[in-house]
């Protein structure tokens, strides 16, 4: 039997060998196709399980997923830790080990660190004070946007006549000062005015104010090339420092602002200049107060056994700290960008006009002028004016300053300061009533004027003009005047108008002047002026009026004599002619 079995083993061994490989190579066949079916499964719902927690986190926020506790662990949500909490968390943590003993002495203390953040603010810019004005005329040869007259002499030149009024005020450098100080403000380069700036009312003819305008001061051409103007933009520190640095070298004409350069002899002695009527309190226009806090007294060694002498206590220094690693003034981080004739450098030591600080002793108050020229006005008009000036931002581009509009602001602008008194404009013309007659051709009655007219520094007058009554008066005349500059006088057209309208005449009215007994009869003239409101001229006063100023204003005597003593005889104004009465005709024959 088992010989057969052998046998047949060797003789059916490779069948045998292929069956048994076919059956086990089948049965794990079938169990991989069985398990891979159940791990699809199980990885399809995973996927599934994955998608729906992203969605979840990604609806729901931070705050709905975390608990309190875990916000306040993580501090998320919560005020900003503050140097003294820190300083409490980090005291209240358990010291380290020591490993040389098995229990733990005390607890670490650890002061926290002092730090002194110091903020600084815009300052508050003081109110110009003591504000007034004066007015006047006289004769340029600038070129002004506005004149009155203007003339054309030889080699191309241009004379112009201007009227104005001059606004001057105080400004207290010692007040500013302290504005500085509680602003934490640094000065070191002192208190720099960069703006002074003008507004006026005009009176109208009902009796009433106009509303405020602004008004462009005049300036002289020779200061208007080189003024400072502000950069484009606050944040570009190139242009800043430029500008900075103009109006640093620029404060005497900032503060006193050049008018027109006047011809010689030009001016009319009723006029007046800011710096003729205030110039011995206006200064230098460069003033500053004080700006270093004064030295502490050193207390002299005592000897043993006397008691010191009570000593006064030295003044705390006000000058607010640097912030770490920074320099005081932000001006001085500004790199200014190549000017020309900047390789030269500042001229060392103070200069009258260069707007370097001047040293004044502590505990005294430091004012300083401003003052300005309004070309623009109206001769005969009358104004009120108010003046407020700029300083420039001491801590311009500063870290310190947190809200960004003041920190690139280059400067900051004042209040208005109170309104001035009144001030009347002169006119150009003056007019005088000196009689009446009537027209041969029309029987109508006509006013007699004497006009005087301010032209070139000089007045021209016409001492007898005839006006028609109930029409607005104008009139022009040739005359030989005098020119300034030029030796031999011209003959030019000058406008003799008053800006009158000439309403009617009383006549034979009872006049009583002042000092008479009696009344006497005289004219009246009733007329309305270019604001719209009635006069009268009485002929009586006129005359008198009218002579005393022919004395007064020569014509051609430029500014006029010093003096106004009138002569031993005075002259006589020309009588009018009496009025021709016209023939009295016979009445023609009834028929």
């Amino acid at each position: 039997m088992a010989a057969d079995l052998k046998n047949l083993w060797a003789k059916h061994f490779e069948k045998i060998t292929v069956a048994v490989a076919a059956a086990v190579f089948i049965a794990a066949l079938v169990i991989f196709v069985g398990m891979r079916k159940d791990q699809n499964a199980v990885r399809t719902q995973v996927v599934r399980l994955v998608e729906n927690i992203r969605k979840e986190q990604g609806n729901a926020s931070l705050d709905k997923i975390l608990t309190p506790q875990e916000k306040e662990e993580l501090h998320i949500g919560q005020p900003a830790l503050k140097v003294e909490d820190f300083a409490k968390e980090l005291n209240g943590l358990p010291s380290p080990w020591d490993t040389k003993k098995d229990f733990v002495e005390g607890s670490l203390e650890i002061k926290a660190p002092v730090v002194k953040v110091v903020t600084v603010s815009a300052p508050q810019v003081q109110p110009v004070t003591d504000v007034r004005a004066v007015a006047g005329r006289a004769t340029t040869a600038e070129s002004v946007p506005s004149p009155v007259y203007t003339i054309k002499v030889d080699k191309g030149g241009i004379l112009s006549d201007v009227v104005w009024a001059g606004v001057v005020g105080r400004f207290d450098l010692t007040q500013q000062r302290e504005a500085y100080l509680a602003a934490k403000n640094h000065i070191g380069d002192g208190i720099l005015v960069s703006r002074v700036e003008l507004q006026r009312r005009e009176f109208k003819p009902d009796g009433t104010w106009s509303d405020w305008q602004a008004v462009t001061p005049a300036l002289a051409s020779a200061a208007a090339t080189k003024w400072p103007k502000l950069p484009a933009k606050a944040t570009d520190k190139a242009m800043a420092r430029v500008w900075h640095d103009a109006v640093k070298s620029m404060q005497a004409d900032i503060r006193h602002m050049p008018f027109y350069k006047l011809v010689p002899g030009s001016i009319d002695k009723e006029s007046q200049l800011v710096e003729n009527v205030f110039g011995k309190e206006t200064g230098t226009g460069t003033e500053q107060p004080d700006l270093t806090p004064p030295k502490p007294v050193e207390t002299p060694a005592t000897p043993a056994g006397e008691t010191p002498a009570a000593t006064a206590a030295p003044a705390p220094s006000e000058t607010p700290p640097a912030a770490p690693g920074k320099e005081v003034s932000p001006w001085a981080e500004i790199k200014a960008a190549p000017t020309k004739g900047a390789e030269k450098g500042p001229a060392k030591g103070p200069a009258a006009g260069t707007g370097e600080a001047v040293s004044v002793p502590a505990g005294k108050e430091a004012l300083t002028t401003v003052w300005a020229f309004d070309a623009s006005v109206d001769p005969g008009k009358t104004y009120q004016y108010q003046m407020r000036v700029a300083v420039v931002n001491p801590a311009y581009s500063s870290e310190l300053i947190q809200d960004e509009k003041t920190r690139w602001a280059l400067e900051f602008t004042g209040p208005w300061s109170q309104p001035t008194r009144e001030v009347s404009i002169p006119s150009l013309v003056q007019f005088f009533f000196i009689g009446t007659f009537q027209d041969r051709g029309t029987f109508q009655d006509k006013a007699n004027l004497a006009l005087h007219r301010w032209i070139l520094g000089q007045w021209v007058s016409a001492t007898s003009i005839q006006a028609n009554l109930g029409i607005q008066f104008s009139t022009k005349v040739r005359k030989k005047i005098t020119i300034p500059g030029v030796p031999t006088p011209m003959e030019v057209e000058v406008d003799m108008s008053p800006q009158v309208l000439l309403g009617d005449v009383l006549k034979n009215f009872p006049y009583r002047p002042e000092g008479n007994a009696r009344p006497t009869n005289t004219n009246i003239l009733v007329f309305a002026d270019s604001k719209g409101r009635l006069g009268t001229r009485i002929e009586w006063e006129d005359r008198k009026a009218s002579a005393n100023f022919i004395l007064n204003h020569p014509p051609g005597g430029g500014t006029g004599p010093t003096t106004t003593k009138p002569p031993e005889k005075p002259v006589e104004p020309p009588k009018p002619r009496p009025p021709v009465k016209p023939p009295v005709l016979p009445r023609p024959p009834i028929r």
